[in-house]
Formats: C-alpha cells, structure tokens, sequence
C-alpha cells in the first residue's frame, strides 16, 4: 500500500481505494495520503470475483477527470512522464498498456522504490485500464484482462506500462494464497476464477521459478512500439 500511493499520487488527483474489511494497517496508511479516500465494501470476508467486476465497471462513471486508471493494489501504471504522454495521445479513449509481471526475491520494504526491481516479462494479456471517464460502458470481464469498451478509439501501447509486482518471492506467494485459499467464494471456483489461490506449494514454486527464467530487464528493454 505504501508503495502503490506514493507511485500514483505523483500524478493522480484523487486515489480512491475500495477497501474490504482490511484488519492490519492498511487503513492507517490511506489516511496519511492526502489525496487518497476510502470506500468501503463486504462481501462476508470473501472473495468475490463477482462484486470487483461490478466495482470496477461502474465506479469511475461519474468522474470528470481526463482519465482514470483502474488498478488492483500491485498493479503501477508506468510511464517516465505519464502526464506529457497523455497529452500528446488526447484523442484517445482507452489505453491498453503493455502488461508485465514483475519478479523478485526481496520483499520491498516501505521506504523503497519499485521501480528499482526492474525484473519481468511480457504477459500474454494486458488490461484496457487507463481510459476516458466520458465513454459509457468499459465491460471488463473476470479479472478485467478483456474489456468491450463501446468506443474503437482504444490504443494498445509499450510506452506505457503496467507493472504487476506479483512474483515477490516463493514464500511470499505462498504465504499469501494460504492466506486466500479459504476465502475464494463458491462463485468463483464455480466459474472457475482464483483457481491459483488452491495451488500446492510445489506448484507456487514452479511456477515462481518458470517466472523467474523468463524475466529480463524491462525498462532498458527496447520494445518495438506496437507488437
């Protein structure tokens, strides 16, 4: 949470974090961020796929800013100079941002900085999460990596970059899908979401080791500008 605010609140206006029944320190962190809001929700301490898609497709409807972003909390929209880049892209409803999956063996702590873990790779989804407030429907489906936004105005870019700083080390992984794996509503074991959060160990490591192999410098990576 430190991180994921003090990243968006160099350029963002407003931070709105909906929060669900948070039990440690995280509210107190909101707080301290002068720009940042709370919203609460309940979903009985579970997992609902079902309710963050309805969160996430209407809660932006009434902003008048230029653009909102939509993000989970380790999820950091990424360019150098975000603000200039917008601009000089005005005529475009929705960015679709080159998606990577961070990798790393240290925790963060608070006072550091992100984007020093340069470690990741291509995903083979993005996600339509920076757009216009003024279009009517965005349409994320489960996990919001499709989107049927109702404009065709979309740009699908390099420049910008979203940063999912998921692979945080083995033990970090499994501490936290442990920590997940009770909480996974019916719902969605029903439609088959959160399946990973019931991955054996084992499979948490291999599959934090494949990340690992795969990962190369991502910044300093020459990309061409559309794949």
């Amino acid at each position: 949470m430190p991180h994921f605010l003090r990243h968006y609140e160099q350029f963002a206006d407003r931070i709105y974090i909906y929060d669900n029944g948070s039990t440690d320190s995280t509210l107190d962190i909101i707080r301290r961020c002068p720009i940042a809001q709370v919203k609460h929700y309940e979903t009985g301490n579970k997992i609902r796929e079902d309710v963050y898609l309805v969160i996430k497709n209407h809660c932006w409807k009434k902003s008048t800013a230029d653009y909102v972003i939509i993000a989970d909390i380790d999820e950091f929209v990424y360019h150098p100079n975000i603000i200039d880049y917008l601009k000089e892209h005005q005529q475009t409803d929705v960015f679709e941002p080159a998606f990577y999956h961070m990798v790393t063996n240290h925790i963060p702590q608070p006072h550091e900085t992100l984007m020093k873990f340069e470690k990741g790779f291509l995903s083979k989804t993005n996600k339509m999460n920076v757009f216009k407030p003024q279009i009517e429907q965005i349409n994320y489906g489960a996990g919001c990596h499709k989107a049927r936004p109702t404009t065709t105005n979309i740009l699908y870019c390099t420049e910008l970059k979203t940063l999912h700083y998921k692979f945080l080390t083995p033990k970090h992984m499994i501490d936290k899908y442990k920590k997940y794996k009770p909480r996974v509503h019916g719902i969605n074991l029903l439609h088959g979401w959160n399946y990973h959060y019931l991955w054996s160990e084992q499979k948490i490591i291999d599959c934090f080791t494949e990340a690992k192999n795969k990962a190369s410098d991502v910044f300093s990576r020459q990309w061409p500008k559309y794949l």
